[in-house]
């Protein structure tokens, strides 16, 4: 963890410990202080205020870090593990507070190097908070709510306030929901619950956050839900493939009872409220490794992506060993009405290998590379997708649209299907970071097969703007936390 004190008193820094018992005042100091002589997490939720450094000395914390005040820009309010010590918070119940850390209301936060285990939920950042910072920090075994990790306005249909320009980055996701059994009339079912959720859909109007460098693994329902809009999602693994969740259930509450015992589910969710401001809409999921989606308990949903959004764009992504689809476009609730869900999909530029070969459980028509489906009684949507230059090789199935009156509304050009030559192919070890590698070798047939996205219409002589055939291929740099802008986040170069 890098340490932010300026060493000259400029900004005050102070100190916590699981049994401190100091007053705010009695716990700054630029040498570190440890056990009493600091003071309590419930002195500093109250006390921290613009430009202060926290650091948390090691040990055990049992109630939520919930700040009272906010930063500034400029001056943060930084909570941080001090060195290498473990700082672990562990926050059983609502009476400890529920979440591993809160924000509401809150920005300019940075929490950094804090592990999260065993907490009732990971944390809640909303609604009305802003411009906050979670570094290096790791979440596990969350399994209280569905949205064990939550960033977002509110869950009811009547908060407008979301939350924006939240950055993640560098952290551990791993172990979040459970299974339990849940009635619909007669009818009792096995459940999936806990994702880590990005808006709560209708008006909840939570945009420009980004999630990099991150590992997602063995989320409930998915590891990832994705809603909002201007999001990115960007060079982070993830795996959930039958590992985590035992089948402890018969076939008659299960729909699916998978050969390995165990249950898995999709990478990631793009969710679709329709008309409503917390649609999943121009958002960027671009240089991940998604794979090895497992066989859940209710569907046929072990997709690496799941995508029920509006113009989401998706590139350089490596799509690999996901039991059913790696990409799926879908048509999901009955919203008539201008925001289709699944449409004006752009994917390019991403390796989809080996998809398609999960447990027999999962239906055949739900084995592809890619995959663009709606139910029968609305077939004439999603609409508008455009997917070229990716290699699609070696799934079961190459590619489906679901209906007739879908196809003419899919672009699917130059996608390579023959051999590229990837450097290692090696699908063992499904939690690795860096396997598959699916990059190609020198003499690959695909180095240089692409062809151009789109085309500049017009003739630009002498122009500053440039206009193109299909601008929904790029994005101008806005997307995304205000906090990568030019650090980790740049306008698309043509």
């Amino acid at each position: 963890n890098i340490l932010v004190g300026s060493g000259d008193g400029s900004k005050p820094i102070y100190w916590v410990s699981p049994n401190g018992a100091a007053t705010w005042a009695g716990s700054r100091s630029e040498s570190p202080l440890g056990g009493s002589a600091c003071s309590s997490i419930a002195t500093a939720n109250a006390n921290a205020s613009a430009g202060d450094t926290v650091y948390f000395r090691g040990g055990k914390y049992s109630y939520a870090l919930q700040p009272s005040n906010s930063g500034l820009r400029g001056s943060p309010i930084v909570f941080s593990s001090y060195g290498n010590e473990d700082v672990v918070f562990t926050v059983p119940d609502d009476d400890h507070g529920r979440w591993g850390f809160v924000l509401s209301r809150k920005s300019w936060i940075k929490i950094v190097g804090i592990k999260f285990l065993d907490c009732a939920c990971f944390y809640h950042i909303g609604p009305d908070s802003h411009y906050n910072e979670i570094a290096s920090c790791t979440f596990d075994t969350g399994r209280f709510d569905y949205s064990v990790g939550y960033t977002g306005g509110t869950k009811a249909p009547t908060q407008a306030d979301g939350s924006t320009h939240n950055w993640f980055h560098h952290c551990i996701f791993t172990k979040y929901g459970k299974l339990d059994l849940a009635n619909s009339g007669t009818q009792t079912y096995v459940n999936d619950n806990g994702t880590v959720r990005f808006s709560a859909g209708y008006n909840d109007n939570t945009a420009h956050n980004t999630i990099e460098n991150c590992v997602f693994s063995y989320g409930g329902h998915d590891c990832l839900d994705l809603g909002g809009r201007w999001n990115v999602v960007k060079n982070n693994v993830f795996h959930n493939e039958e590992a985590y969740y035992r089948n402890i259930y018969s076939l008659m509450l299960s729909r699916n009872d998978p050969v390995s015992g165990y249950f898995g589910n999709r990478c990631i969710h793009v969710s679709n409220a329709g008309d409503a401001v917390g649609t999943a809409f121009h958002n960027l999921i671009e240089g991940n490794r998604i794979g090895f989606a497992g066989t859940p308990p209710d569907d046929d949903g072990s997709s690496g992506i799941e995508n029920a959004g509006a113009h989401t764009v998706v590139r350089f992504n490596d799509i690999y060993g996901n039991g059913g689809m790696g990409y799926y476009s879908k048509m999901q609730g009955v919203h008539e009405s201008s925001v289709r869900s699944g449409s004006w999909g752009r994917v390019y530029n991403n390796n989809f290998f080996a998809n398609g070969f999960g447990d027999p459980s999962i239906d055949t028509q739900f084995k592809h590379g890619i995959c663009i489906w709606s139910y029968t009684t609305y077939n004439d949507w999603p609409e508008n997708i455009v997917i070229k230059n990716n290699i699609v090789y070696g799934n079961y199935n190459e590619w489906r649209v679901g209906s007739s009156n879908i196809l003419p509304q899919v672009t699917y050009e130059n996608n390579f299907s023959l051999n590229p030559g990837f450097l290692n192919t090696d699908l063992s070890d499904k939690t690795s970071l860096t396997l598959p590698d699916l990059r190609v070798n020198a003499g690959s047939p695909c180095v240089d097969a692409g062809i151009p996205l789109t085309q500049a219409s017009g003739a630009g002589s002498d122009s500053t703007a440039l206009v193109v055939d299909d601008a929904l291929l790029f994005q101008d740099g806005s997307w995304g936390s205000a906090l990568t802008h030019g650090v980790t986040h740049f306008p698309d170069w043509i």
